[in-house]
């Protein structure tokens, strides 16, 4: 009779285990979606606030870059380049918010925007953006 006592007993403890690790396992769960929308509204108010100095930038290097001679020009062209493949290839990675404010995988389109009249290049770097040096 104690025999069936003490398993009855690792039985429950076992069930209880499991509970537990789940119960744990759900908040764990519950306190990455809370950290990941936080994270994504501060994303959204930083494209909000840094798109039109991005494009106000981009003008004024449009300008830079026509005053440059040759090689310098190629050179600046070919870093704004890897800039905005840098930029397409990281808005790609799930859960990053693209300048739109939506993240990929839920309707937006995954390069942010950038390049297509959005706050990313509209300059020069689309001009050389599959051109290597």
């Amino acid at each position: 009779m104690a025999d069936f006592d003490v398993r009855e007993r690792l039985v429950d403890a076992a069930y209880v285990t499991v509970g537990l690790s789940l119960l744990g396992f759900q908040r764990a769960q519950v306190r990455r979606h809370r950290w990941s929308r936080q994270v994504s509204s501060v994303a959204r108010t930083v494209n909000e606030t840094v798109g039109p100095v991005r494009t106000d930038l981009d003008h004024q290097l449009d300008q830079l870059e026509e005053r440059l001679p040759g090689q310098a020009r190629t050179a600046v062209r070919s870093l704004r380049a890897v800039a905005q493949l840098s930029e397409q290839l990281l808005r790609q990675v799930p859960g990053v918010p693209t300048a739109q404010g939506a993240t990929p995988g839920n309707g937006a389109p995954g390069n942010g925007g950038a390049g297509n009249g959005g706050a990313g290049n509209g300059g020069a770097g689309n001009r050389e953006a599959g051109a290597r040096p």
